[in-house]
């Protein structure tokens, strides 16, 4: 059975590992680079948001923090297999394409976004944590918007 530390530990593992991805993005696509350096930036904010979170949040049933663990692992074990993968490719000489690049982060966004809300409305928590899910789907949101937008600009 997962703990509530486990499950946070997670959220933050998969905050600091998408700051990893746009940190390679923001390598492997120059025109972008300052695009995806920020949002890089951002990311390693909401993990560390997240850790300074970690004592204020109480204790959840199992049942909702092994369901949201599991999720949140399958979330993290696809950004590390996209950043070996990349990494991979960038080693043997091949380009990742811009589009494959753009469209998972869009999907990691919505996907992140999903679980900081989720996690939000299981218990009762305090302003303090309500506050800082809100910022960090506020977070998501944007960054969601902000990828699309550039993805559309560079197309241009």
């Amino acid at each position: 059975m997962s703990s509530l530390s486990d499950l946070l530990d997670e959220a933050i593992a998969i905050e600091y590992n998408t700051a990893e991805l746009y940190s390679l993005y923001s390598e492997c696509f120059p025109k972008d680079r300052e695009f995806w350096k920020g949002l890089s930036r951002e990311e390693t904010i909401h993990g560390q948001l997240i850790d300074s979170a970690k004592r204020y949040i109480p204790e959840l049933s199992v049942v909702v923090i092994d369901n949201n663990y599991e999720m949140m692992k399958l979330v993290n074990d696809s950004v590390r297999e996209n950043i070996d993968e990349y990494r991979r490719m960038l080693k043997n000489g091949k380009k990742i394409n811009r589009f494959d690049a753009y469209f998972f982060a869009v999907s990691l966004e919505d996907s992140s976004q999903e679980e900081h809300y989720h996690n939000m409305i299981v218990g009762n928590y305090d302003q303090i944590i309500i506050d800082i899910f809100r910022e960090l789907n506020g977070g998501d949101i944007d960054h969601k918007k902000r990828i699309y937008e550039n993805y559309v600009r560079g197309k241009e």
